[in-house]
């Protein structure tokens, strides 16, 4: 459940969920106009009936690509050249453009003009 509260000249939403561990979390999060307030409302309290809920993270692209690649390593059985091969994609094409941020506001825009240096060009 959300609740809406005023605060100042602002209007906030709290709502409660539980973390990974089950451990139970309180997240208030602010909104300039009660409408901003009133619709994320609904939208936190239609994605916790239907399970949709992300909770709420601060790992960084860079982190959860360096413990995913081993996992996926282990999954299919890669040869550690193909291992080599993809840490190396990862540490120079994708960590130094959006390394730093956080997987929870990753879009698919976020990457901008660096996408395009990823692109081969045609000759």
């Amino acid at each position: 459940m959300a609740y809406i509260t005023k605060r100042g000249s602002s209007y906030s939403v709290r709502y409660t969920y539980e973390d990974e561990h089950g451990k139970s979390c309180d997240k208030w999060e602010s909104f300039p106009t009660k409408e901003e307030a009133v619709k994320r409302q609904k939208q936190i309290e239609h994605e916790l009936a239907t399970g949709n809920f992300l909770i709420p993270s601060t790992v960084t692209v860079a982190e959860f690509l360096m413990d995913w690649l081993p996992k996926q390593c282990n999954k299919h059985k890669w040869a550690p050249k193909t291992y080599q091969s993809n840490l190396a994609l990862i540490q120079n094409l994708i960590i130094p453009y959006i390394g730093e941020m956080q997987m929870q506001k990753l879009r698919p825009g976020s990457m901008g003009s660096g996408a395009s240096l990823l692109i081969p060009k045609k000759l």
